[in-house]
Formats: structure tokens, sequence, C-alpha cells
């Protein structure tokens, strides 16, 4: 019988954020997965951009642009989920860049293997 395989990833693992830093999760690949998800979680007074980063060839990594935005954190604890059905990229990873204040960033990856 062939069956779903749910895989899971923590791109950020409650990593501490501080000062103006801009912070890259290790690159995953996600080639033939499919309904790759994020649980993003951030604790703390942090504010800053997160983005959610592709690419094709390993080596230049792209914003993918969200409609509506991506809730960014503004000084207090926030969790949000992000769907990316049937993304057609190789590569994905998390990038989060503090402008001001200090907490933790969770991100957690999902995807199913339907093979």
């Amino acid at each position: 019988m062939s069956g779903t395989r749910f895989n899971h990833y923590k791109q950020f693992d409650a990593q501490a954020v501080s000062s103006t830093t801009a912070y890259h999760s290790p690159v995953t690949d996600i080639n033939q997965q499919h309904n790759v998800g994020l649980q993003i979680t951030f604790v703390g007074s942090m504010v800053g951009t997160l983005s959610v980063e592709c690419s094709n060839d390993g080596a230049a990594y792209i914003a993918l642009t969200f409609s509506p935005v991506l809730t960014q954190p503004s000084g207090s604890n926030l969790s949000y989920l992000i769907a990316l059905n049937q993304l057609p990229f190789r590569y994905i990873r998390t990038s989060y860049t503090n402008a001001s204040g200090s907490g933790t960033l969770t991100s957690e990856l999902t995807s199913k293997d339907l093979g």
C-alpha cells in the first residue's frame, strides 16, 4: 500500500534574535514534496521582517510574494501558518531580519511525500 508521509523539519528552533541581525535558516531541498507548510512563532519584543525564499539553483534565493502580505512581528508574541501548495521550486529557506527588540524565532516546515 502506498501512503503519504509527512516530513517535518525545524528550520529555526527557538533561534535567539537580537540587534539588527539577518538570520537565514538552513536550506531544505523540497524536490518531490507537495503541500509545504510553515508554522512561524515569534516570542518576545522583536520587530522585523520575515521572508520565505526559494531557489532552483541553490545559490540565488529570492523572496516569495504573498497576497495578502505576511504578518510581521511588531513587538509582541505572534504565531501563524503559511500554506505553500505545489511550490514549483527546488530549495526553500526562511529568512528574518531583526530591526529592534529581542526574542526567539521558531520556523517548522512540513511537507507531504506523495511517493
